[in-house]
């Protein structure tokens, strides 16, 4: 005689089916059996997926689109045709590099090229009137410099972006490396901005041995970075010692720069913030 407790063991691997009450309750609320709820979802997900706005948007030679992610978005930009840079990196054909809610981006063409931007943007619009042939220009100029510098068994350029805040220091520099880096060079990268901290966090000082070109979404990899403790994020608040850090760093940069490292002729490019109109902190090395 089979007893009820038989009738409720389940076996470890079997298929266990609903009761039939439930899978007819999930017929009336759903209109279709419980098994299908998971795809349902999947369907759900893609729908939203696709409501998101795509706009395509075909560059010719040496233009610039330029679009603002909204707040709380993200936006998915892609290469279809063509070849583009974004701050001198180069874009992969057909992949799609994701950009948060905030983001300010700017997609350079030197030959013409057709990109792609999947979700919703404050603006987009494609600019002729671009600055990057003066900063491939300065870029030629420091390059003529490191050339010198090899042959006459010297130190790289020196160079210092200087400005107020939110006026573009970060992005020049980022060019400036990567277009270094690109033509196998290894310049050091050195963040005299303690408001900001683009090496490590606010209230610091930091240097950065760059190798191979920043990443689209993520920037320059932050592996065993030069770090210095300040503990403000205003230099005027003790000046003394903001030199002093300042000044160690420099000497500690300068004895890891010694031939034949191509550290050597491949300069310094530092970023520094003016902290009132016409003051700045410069270093004299």
């Amino acid at each position: 005689m089979r007893s009820t407790a038989q009738a409720h063991i389940r076996v470890p691997g079997a298929t266990h089916k609903a009761p039939r009450t439930w899978r007819r309750l999930s017929r009336q609320v759903w209109g279709r059996p419980e098994t299908d709820l998971a795809g349902r979802e999947t369907n759900m997900a893609e729908e939203q997926k696709d409501d998101q706005p795509v706009a395509k948007f075909d560059l010719e030679k040496e233009t610039e689109l330029r679009f603002e992610v909204e707040a709380h978005e993200m936006v998915q930009l892609e290469l279809l045709a063509g070849m583009a840079e974004i701050f001198a990196t180069e874009l992969t054909r057909n992949k799609r590099f994701t950009f948060d809610g905030g983001s300010k981006v700017a997609v350079f063409t030197w030959h013409g090229c057709s990109v792609q931007l999947r979700g919703r943007t404050e603006v987009a619009y494609v600019s002729r009137e671009t600055p990057m042939l003066l900063y491939l220009n300065c870029h030629a100029a420091l390059e003529q410099m490191r050339q010198q510098a090899e042959r006459e068994d010297e130190r790289g350029p020196r160079v210092m972006v200087v400005g107020p805040t939110d006026v573009g220091k970060t992005t020049v520099c980022r060019l400036l490396l990567n277009y270094g880096v690109r033509l196998g060079r290894r310049p050091t990268f050195v963040e005299l901005d303690v408001g900001q901290g683009s090496i490590s966090i606010p209230g610091t000082m930091g240097a950065l041995y760059i190798e191979r070109p920043a990443d689209v979404e993520e920037g320059f990899s932050v592996q065993a970075p030069l770090v210095y403790h300040f503990g403000s994020t205003t230099p005027g608040t003790n000046i003394k010692l903001y030199n002093k850090v300042k000044q160690f760093q420099i000497l500690v940069i300068k004895s890891s720069q010694t031939p034949p490292s191509r550290r050597w002729p491949s300069g310094i490019v530092a970023r520094l913030a003016l902290q009132r109109p016409g003051v700045m902190l410069c270093p004299r090395s």
